[in-house]
């Protein structure tokens, strides 16, 4: 059949669905190959008349017909064989030629459906008026008409990895060497500051192993001196002392906020007494 573009040609497509339908409706009825060869040839004549010959619906229902013709009558009997001209012999009369002459018989319409019976028949013809009649302005209107040709693109973006001599993927921290971002951009970390704690006799002292050595203030060491010689109820007293100096300010504010406080709210009162006491009178 040499159907081709069936995958983008919508003419294409409907004939090979046509085709494959019918053939696989004559599978489902059980026809045999030469049964089947022959309902395939009436179908393809048929969508051949609509397509090549352009024929009417009426012209090719007559068409169907006429290859219809013929099924379920009984073969012809057959001829004897030809009878060749004999010759008599010479009677006393004279000599005569005696040429027997066959009688001519009906002559019955030879078709290519004679391998089908009459329900076959029937059952063909109702497949054909359901699948190519019925539909019959459709299939003219499909071969008379160019459909249109529409035109679609993809673009397809691949990515690929560079060439071997570069490395791949690149280092990290912003794409560069380890060398330049050491030596550029990475932060130094602090230097811890180096304190020794001072001994008598000019000498730091070394023994407190992998610690940083801190060195004394002589105010801390002053201070630790006065501490050690006070007892502890003098201490208690230093503090009560320095909290009194401390909280003597907050506590005389607050005070003054409470008697403020009471102030207002003796004066509301004596403001709700001096409003009763007419009422009264």
């Amino acid at each position: 059949m040499f159907i081709s573009d069936y995958q983008t040609d919508l003419k294409a497509a409907t004939v090979l669905d046509y085709y494959v339908a019918a053939l696989w409706w004559g599978k489902e009825q059980n026809f045999n190959v030469e049964q089947l060869s022959s309902f395939f040839t009436v179908v393809h004549t048929l969508l051949e008349n609509i397509k090549e010959k352009t024929l009417t619906l009426l012209d090719n229902m007559k068409e169907f017909k006429r290859m219809l013709a013929g099924i379920g009558v009984p073969p012809p009997p057959a001829l004897p064989p030809p009878q060749q001209e004999i010759e008599s012999v010479q009677t006393v009369a004279e000599t005569q030629s005696v040429v027997e002459v066959t009688p001519q018989l009906p002559q019955v319409p030879v078709t290519v459906l004679d391998c089908f019976s009459v329900p076959q028949a029937k059952v063909m013809s109702d497949y054909i008026h359901n699948s190519v009649f019925k539909h019959y302005k459709l299939y003219e209107y499909m071969f008379s008409h160019t459909q249109a040709e529409e035109l679609i693109g993809a673009d397809l973006e691949v990515e690929v990895p560079k060439a071997a001599d570069m490395p791949w993927p690149p280092p990290l921290e912003e794409g560069l060497s380890g060398d330049i971002y050491h030596t550029y951009i990475d932060i130094p970390p602090p230097e811890s500051s180096s304190l020794q704690i001072a001994v008598p006799g000019g000498e730091s002292d070394t023994s407190y192993g992998d610690h940083v050595p801190v060195a004394m203030d002589p105010s801390v060491e002053v201070i630790g001196d006065i501490l050690s010689k006070l007892s502890a109820v003098q201490i208690q007293t230093i503090m009560n002392s320095v909290f009194e100096d401390m909280l003597g300010d907050v506590k005389e504010d607050i005070a003054n906020k409470l008697r403020e406080k009471e102030n207002s709210f003796i004066a509301r009162i004596n403001k709700v007494h001096q409003v009763q006491s007419p009422d009264k009178a």
